[in-house]
Parts: structure tokens; sequence; C-alpha cells
């Protein structure tokens, strides 16, 4: 019974937190008018979005590095129909989404098999082969230069990119809609799935899941959510090229995910907020910023693993302690 009660008060405080952020976040551009600070919101809800993606494989045992890749195919699939074919951006985004979906289900199907260290280099080597594809082939995606003048959403004629505020409210709907359904997920009974598969592949198999099946549909639903956040975050910045998706941008989106905590949902969403702000704060001293995120990452691995989204539970607990002497 107190189990219960328990559940029913977290799920309450959950919705309560969740309603609390969706109306900061709708009013936000009514206090905040620097175009900067709502870029750097624009920039910090599309990371989230892949960050959160980047859990769905992980919760299988299988740790994505090259998770940037499928951002990458999403960018470029949707920029080259929009911008050299002429194709309706929300078609071209869909299509983003489609690719990087169909790109995961490929790739699935062979390297899923390989578990631990092995997996993660060969996502990491295939994130490198995709780049110097991408500036080999010059005359389809530009090479090192990229491509330009990638077109923005429009609604009714009217271009979602002509001013910052506009495409901050789409960028909150894909976001809040992207977290919504991969949590979604988590809590169905395919995501009861992926916990005990990343458990114990062998409790699994007694338990009469598919492993295989399972591991390549969170593979590719990452996949897919990767994607249409390359594909969002190059109609916004109207351009993308390479140098756009590397191991560095990729091993940025891991610390992310860990710093936050890997073992809740909201955990990509708070590393990611956070760590995009003191990434801003830094913007000056740039290269600085590995050993500032290294300086984070080691002690949360080393002494608090559940990430950030776990210390106000801890510091309760603390205080409860004291109390008690």
């Amino acid at each position: 019974m107190n189990q219960v009660r328990a559940t029913q008060n977290s799920n309450r405080k959950n919705k309560i937190r969740v309603s609390l952020l969706l109306a900061i976040l709708l009013v936000l551009p009514l206090f905040v008018r620097s175009p900067y600070l709502l870029h750097v919101a624009i920039i910090t809800a599309l990371y989230i979005i892949l960050a959160t993606a980047l859990r769905l494989p992980l919760i299988t045992g299988r740790f994505n590095i090259g998770i940037v890749a499928f951002a990458a195919v999403g960018a470029y699939t949707s920029a080259l129909l929009a911008f050299k074919l002429g194709l309706n951006v929300w078609l071209a985004l869909l299509a983003g989404c489609a690719a990087s979906g169909v790109v995961a289900f490929g790739l699935g199907l062979i390297i899923l098999r390989v578990s631990g260290l092995y997996f993660g280099m060969l996502t990491m080597c295939l994130l490198e082969m995709l780049r110097h594809y991408l500036l080999w082939h010059r005359k389809l995606t530009g090479g090192v230069m990229g491509i330009l003048n990638i077109p923005s959403p429009t609604i009714w004629g009217f271009d979602l990119g002509a001013d910052k505020v506009s495409f901050y409210y789409l960028t909150m709907i894909v976001t809040v809609f992207s977290i919504w359904f991969i949590y979604r997920i988590e809590r169905s009974r395919a995501g009861m799935a992926f916990q005990a598969i990343g458990q114990s592949d062998l409790l699994s198999e007694h338990l009469g899941i598919h492993i295989a099946r399972y591991r390549l549909l969170a593979f590719v639903v990452s996949g897919i959510f990767a994607g249409l956040m390359g594909g969002m975050i190059a109609h916004y910045l109207h351009y993308t090229s390479p140098e756009d998706w590397t191991i560095m941008q990729s091993l940025t989106i891991q610390i992310f995910m860990v710093v936050g905590g890997r073992g809740s949902a909201w955990g990509p969403i708070v590393g990611t907020a956070v760590l995009m702000t003191i990434s801003e704060m830094l913007r000056g001293s740039k290269e600085y910023l590995p050993l500032v995120y290294g300086a984070i990452l080691i002690p949360v691995i080393l002494f608090y693993p559940r990430g950030l989204v776990g210390l106000p539970h801890s510091i309760s607990q603390w205080v409860a302690r004291r109390r008690q002497r």
C-alpha cells in the first residue's frame, strides 16, 4: 500500500514539474527578447532530442557512440531534398527521419550482434566513414563547404525561420513531442522488454523476449529521432557540413546524458540544459570547454553515477539524516 502511494505521489510530482516547465517554455519569449538567448534555447532543445534518443539503445545494453551519424543522415537528406529538388520542407523533414530510420535498420541488423566496447567502436568507425564520404562526394554534399541556403519550414506562407520566436515555438513543439513519444515507448510493453534485455540477455530469453527484434526497434526509433534533430537544425541554421557531425560532437552528447543521469528520462534534459548553459558561459574560451566537461564528468562517474537528476533526492536524504542526529 505504501509503495502504491509513493508511486502515485511520484507521478503527481512529475506531472506538476512537467506542467510548470511547459508553462515556462510557453511564456519565455514574452520575457526574453534577446535573439541570442532564444537561439541558445533552440539549439539546447534540439540537442535534448538527440540526448533523449540516445537513451533507447542504451537501455537495451548498446552504447551508440556514433549517434550523430543518424543526425547527419537526417540533415543531409532533408537539406538536399528541400534545397536541390525543391521538395516541401515538411516532407523533406519526414524523408530525413525515414532515411535515418532505414539506415539504422540496415546497420542494426549487422552491428547489434556485437556488444560492449566493440559495438561502440563500430558505431564510431561508421560515423567517421560517413563524415569522410560527405567530405569526398563534393558534387552531392558540397564537401567541406557543406550545403548553404537550406530553406526554413513555412506554415500558410509564413516563413518560420524569419524570426527566432517562430522557430522557438516550432522547436519546443517538436522537442516536447519527441520526449513524450520516447517516454511512452519506455513505459510501454516494449520498454519493459528493453529494460529486461539491458539487465540480462539470458534472463530475457527465458522470459520469451525476442532480443534481436527489440534491440533493433530501440536502435531504429533512436535513429529516427536523431534524424529529426539533424533535419531541424539544418533548416534552422540554413546550413550543414561534415564538420558539424564529428566524433567530438557525438561524445559531447554522451556526456550530456551521463552527467544528467542515464537512468532517468529527465537525465538527458537536465544534463543538456546545464552543460549547454556552461558552454555558452565559456563561449569566449571554447578551448577550455573539454577540461570543464571532464572536471564535471569524472566526479559524476566515480562518486555519483545517478547524475544531476538524483541530487535533490540525495540532498533531502542528507538533510533528513542530519535532523535525526
